[in-house]
């Protein structure tokens, strides 16, 4: 009788694991940017594949697709956290795209993925922030300090917690890039102060 048992216990099991391995493979699949990229796209019939991911990125770039609030738009802003530079120096481009022509949901959660990469990348997100007109700077570091203000009448630590970390990921930051955040830090804090007033 424990014979009986066991053997329909273990065949219960194997046909789980058969359903399993069914259900996975019937999920879509997720494809990249390539070389360790974060950006990920789920996939819909047909599969996009790489170019096709470049080739949306240069449109948005170009203007010649407008960005808008879905799933290949808000890939390339999370490609910002890239382990791959070429693909985050691409990424930054869409951002300048994005920032410069968009308005609505996209330009409301730009702040968020701005704020990751520079707590990520400082010394590379100065480099491509000083490349930007002074205008697109204010705008940049507005959409950054947005996400403190929504962290209400905590932002103050919150603040200092973030660039404590970012400073920390800043090991080959120069003096000058150094007083350069300590400086993004003081404009975001006035801008939330001044907002919340």
């Amino acid at each position: 009788m424990k014979h009986i048992v066991s053997v329909s216990l273990l065949l219960i099991l194997i046909g789980c694991a058969a359903k399993t391995h069914r259900n996975a493979e019937n999920k879509d699949t997720i494809t990249t940017t390539g070389q360790g990229d974060t950006q990920q796209l789920v996939s819909s019939n047909p599969v996009p594949t790489i170019e096709s991911n470049r080739e949306y990125a240069q449109k948005l770039i170009s203007g010649e697709v407008k960005a808008s609030d879905d799933e290949k738009t808000f890939a390339w802003l999370d490609s910002l956290q890239s382990g791959n530079f070429e693909t985050r120096q691409l990424a930054f481009k869409v951002y300048e795209a994005i920032a410069s022509k968009s308005d609505g949901s996209v330009s409301e959660v730009i702040g968020g993925y701005m704020k990751k990469y520079l707590s990520l990348f400082p010394k590379e997100f100065l480099q491509n922030a000083a490349h930007l007109s002074a205008g697109q700077q204010n705008k940049l570091y507005e959409f950054i300090a947005f996400e403190f203000y929504a962290s209400g009448s905590g932002y103050k630590a919150d603040l200092e917690d973030y660039f404590n970390e970012t400073n920390a990921n800043c090991m080959n930051c120069s003096h000058e890039e150094r007083l350069s955040l300590a400086s993004i830090k003081t404009m975001i804090e006035e801008w939330v102060k001044k907002t919340q007033d």
